[in-house]
Formats: structure tokens, sequence, C-alpha cells
């Protein structure tokens, strides 16, 4: 069936740059922080945050980051810094008139300390797993229930980011080796993550999908056993995940979140820099030993295809309405206004109890 592109209820058409585009909606100055308090206070009040008002937290995230770059020696922190401001100039986003489907960097960086392309980072683990995470379940020799799994250590005074990463892993393959741990899961696959806390130390922990193959009847056991391998930490959340692909979207978000280093210090990002070469994400246990053998079948990716995860292209259905979608590209100034403007117009819709939009 060959899709047309729609006239949208907008002013935007297949062909329009973003330009000449109308001035309406333009009265928001996006890079300049002061003109933004009244986006703001309307976004405050939707959950969850929209698009527009992510680019504009990665952007600004960005900028701090250029600027601590500056008073940081060695490292390759120069050639980072032009790196980045050559990073997020041009954006493509895909919408059908009443929806933001996608926005995508057109120039990314794919640094891992980069905002715009931490995003991108997740989307394409989240892409090669969802498959084997699938398959796995099938082919697991009992059967396995998916659970998130976090684990974090006490906070310690004059800890490098990176002594505290070493601390958490080294205690984490203790975990795995134990027999209580053995007795209940088949492996999983883990994401790191460290933020700075308001005392000033970094505060590191783990995001796991575990999989349980018995029910977990003794979990303060392993809350003991948490704090006997680290000595001073004894939080660990076990919690069920009914949806798969939600579970590992909840456990890879943290990768694709934009650290906040407007908090932070050029010593403070310096210490960032130095975890280059070290694996912040990885497959572990049985089901890592499973993805080394194992082929993902077309089967598996149609099962686990996520549309939101897909590169669309113009003509393609919207996965919210399923209307054809068309392309745009410009700056970040003109997606960012023309995103606003879209999710805007959605939002008074909905208040007004308007029906989805439908083919």
């Amino acid at each position: 069936m060959n899709h047309q592109a729609p006239t949208p209820s907008l002013p935007l058409k297949t062909g329009i740059t973003p330009r000449n585009f109308p001035a309406q909606g333009r009265e928001h100055a996006y890079l300049d922080t002061r003109a933004t308090s009244a986006h703001r206070e309307v976004s405050k009040r939707r959950a969850p945050r929209l698009q527009s008002d992510d680019l504009l937290v990665r952007n600004r995230s960005k900028a701090r980051l250029i600027t601590h770059l500056k008073s940081v020696q060695g490292l390759d922190a120069q050639r980072l810094r032009e790196r980045l401001s050559e990073c997020g100039t041009k954006f493509r986003m895909v919408t059908c008139g009443d929806h933001v489907s996608q926005i995508q960097n057109w120039s990314h960086c794919d640094h891992r300390l980069c905002p715009f392309c931490a995003g991108r980072r997740s989307r394409k683990i989240q892409r090669d797993y969802l498959p084997k995470i699938g398959a796995f379940m099938r082919h697991a020799p009992v059967p396995v229930t998916p659970c998130l799994l976090t684990l974090t250590l006490a906070h310690k005074d004059g800890e490098s980011a990176v002594q505290s990463y070493k601390r958490l892993y080294d205690a984490f393959k203790k975990l795995i080796r134990r027999k209580r741990w053995k007795a209940y899961f088949l492996g999983g696959m883990w994401a790191f993550e460290t933020v700075l806390s308001k005392d000033g130390c970094w505060h590191s922990h783990m995001h796991l999908v575990v999989f349980r193959k018995r029910f977990v009847d003794d979990l303060d056991g392993l809350k003991a056993d948490w704090l006997e391998i680290t000595g001073d930490s004894y939080v660990l959340n076990l919690q069920r995940i009914d949806d798969i692909k939600s579970g590992v979207k909840e456990c890879l978000k943290y990768m694709a979140k934009p650290s906040d280093f407007d908090r932070m210090s050029p010593d403070h990002i310096r210490q960032l820099l130095e975890f280059r070469g070290k694996r912040l994400f990885n497959a572990f246990g049985e089901f890592a030993k499973f993805c080394e053998t194992y082929e993902v079948t077309a089967e598996d990716q149609e099962e686990w295809c996520d549309p939101h995860l897909e590169a669309l292209v113009t003509g393609d259905p919207c996965p919210d309405c399923g209307q054809p979608v068309f392309e745009i590209v410009g700056t970040l100034e003109e997606i960012t206004d023309l995103c606003f403007r879209v999710e805007s117009r959605t939002a008074k819709a909905r208040a007004r109890g308007a029906p989805k939009i439908s083919c």
C-alpha cells in the first residue's frame, strides 16, 4: 500500500525547510535560558517530560560540559571539546503532524559523555539484546522470570569515580559467585551509573536485568551477602518485570540520561574521562554464554521489534496513530521550536477529549 504524506493541521508540509516555518511559537529563544522560564513553567505541569524539554536539557548539559573541558589538561579533553562543539548542530525530526515519532541527532560524536549521543547508544543496545533476551527465555534449561535488580554502594570521602566503579564491580563479581546467588539466578546484564551526590561524593550503582529461576524466598540473605562483601552497603532492590521491553528500557535508560554537569567541577569531569576503555554495560552468567553462540533469527527480530527503536522514513506509519510520517531536518533551535508546537497542539487536543487519530 502506497502512503502519501498527509496535510497536517499544523502548517507543516513535506519539503518545507525549517527556515520557512511560520514565526508562530518562535517567541522562545531556546538557547537563552533566561527566555525559557515560561516554557519551563508550562512543562512542569506535564508528565512525562516532553521531547522538546529533553532537547533543552541535553543542550544545556552539553554547553556546561564544553565549558568545564577548557580547564581539563590531558586525557584528550581539548579534542573532545572540539567534537562536542560539532555534535548536535543538525537534527532529523520524524512526525505525522500530530505526534513527534523520533528526533535523531544527525551530527553525532558518539562520546559516552555527550548528552545527545547517550540515547543513541541505549537504543543500539536495546535493538541488539531484546531479541536475545526473548530467545533466552524460550531456550533456558529451566523456566526463568526476568527481574530488575539494583545494587548500590555507600559513599566514601575522597574516593574517585573510577575507584568507586572498581569497588562496586569487584563486589558484584564476588556476589555472583556466591552459592545463594547461583541458587536463584541464571545470569543477566548490567549497566553502571555514577552520580555526584549532595555531599560531593560519587554515588555508584548497578542496574541489572537478571533471570530468576526460582522465587527468591531469602532476599534478606542476599542483602546479608552484599553487606558482607562490601562491608558497608546493604541496599539491594529486586522486582519482577512484567513487560520485558519496558524492563530493559528501565535498566538502560540511565545510560541515556544526561549527567548533571551543572553541579560538577572540572576535576569531576577529569575523573569521568578516566573511564575511557572501561566497560559500563555487559552480559554475564548463563545469559552471556547464550549470547556468544546464539544467532538471532528473523522471527526473533520481528517478535521483539520496537517501532520506537527503528529509524522511520517518510511514508512509514506513525507508531502512535498509524498516519504516514514525514521527515524534517533543521538546527537545534528550529527542531525544538517545531517539536514544542506539535506537542502543545497534541496536549490541547487531549485536554479537550479529542479522540486519538487513527487510520
